[in-house]
């Protein structure tokens, strides 16, 4: 079978797959997980968590753009950098999120920077 068949039949998948089923990269990644707990998360891990943003700041506009929220889960809190950005919609204190993204310890805390995130409703 040529290598253009195979990538039509992918995209009749795509096309004809029903909403309510993951779709194959999604499932991968964890996205639809939901998530472990921020308490059992080890440096270094890549992880999909889900919490909700109990704190918010943004960089001054003379410094570089970054946006940092606290993510809290009820087992541990997280903070979440998001560089490059001092907002992004959506991203406010009290929304719940899920994030994908690898561990880091810095200065005593646990980190994620620029994440995947999903905003639950």
């Amino acid at each position: 079978m040529s290598e253009g068949t195979g990538a039509m039949r992918r995209i009749w998948q795509k096309l004809f797959t029903s909403a309510a089923e993951p779709d194959t990269d999604d499932r991968e990644t964890g996205l639809h997980a939901a998530g472990q707990p921020i308490s059992d998360c080890r440096d270094r891990d890549r992880v999909c968590v889900t919490g909700r943003i109990t704190a918010l700041s943004g960089s001054p506009a003379n410094e570089r753009p970054t946006l940092t929220a606290e993510i809290n889960d009820g087992s541990a809190s997280l903070d979440v950098v998001w560089l490059g950005r001092r907002s992004i919609p959506g991203i406010e204190i009290g929304h719940q999120v899920r994030l994908q993204g690898r561990i880091a310890t810095r200065d005593g805390r646990r980190r994620m920077y620029n994440p995947r995130y999903d905003l639950i409703s």
